[in-house]
């Protein structure tokens, strides 16, 4: 995955220095709830769209997520580790958990490339994966990435991530790839529901 750099993507800094997270439980993902960007530079676009509503609507100090991803698979650094993020909606949810944006809305089914650089970064970071939707009433992050989330957990035993490291890495691929199949056909469906929704509502 490409990790691409406050500098990089042109993040104003913060208004001040950033709380500090010491108990870390997992990683709590969400999506920005815009159309998805269709490039790279659209993606930077979106990032500091997002960063300009959260310091100057919201006065926030910085941008609330830790992380943001776009289709691409970029991983764009926003609060990073260490720093508390302001986006799971509670106290605790914050202090415990770090948060990953990604750039779409609820028309949108995230990529194979977004998808695993979330799960790249859930993998680094260790402990839970939690939908937004799970510290506060919010639709965040939309059906699709909370049964993502689901199903990912169902595969991935985040507990004994020592040993995913450790296995055969012909194994790993071939698991990897039966992944993006479950993720393509995922995308596959819920593209089949909207077509099937549009025809209905054309009617």
């Amino acid at each position: 995955m490409k990790k691409v750099t406050r500098e990089q993507w042109g993040a104003y800094p913060p208004k001040k220095g950033y709380s500090k997270n010491i108990d870390i439980k997992g990683l709590a993902v969400h999506y920005s709830a815009i159309a998805a960007p269709k490039n790279e530079l659209e993606e930077i676009k979106q990032l500091q769209n997002i960063q300009k509503f959260h310091q100057v609507d919201r006065g926030w100090n910085d941008i609330g997520y830790s992380f943001l991803v776009g289709d691409s698979g970029n991983l764009y650094i926003g609060r990073g580790l260490g720093n508390r993020p302001a986006s799971q909606g509670t106290n605790d949810g914050n202090k415990q958990y770090y948060s990953i944006c990604w750039l779409g809305g609820v028309n949108d089914t995230p990529s194979s490339k977004a998808l695993k650089t979330i799960k790249q970064l859930w993998k680094e970071i260790g402990g839970e994966l939690k939908p937004h939707s799970s510290f506060k009433a919010t639709n965040c992050p939309d059906n699709f990435l909370r049964e993502w989330i689901v199903n990912i957990q169902s595969v991935v035993n985040n507990n004994n991530t020592e040993q995913l490291i450790l296995v055969d890495p012909v194994k790993q691929d071939l698991e990897d790839i039966k992944d993006e199949i479950k993720h393509l056909k995922a995308e596959v469906k819920a593209l089949r529901e909207t077509w099937i929704l549009k025809g209905l509502q054309a009617q």
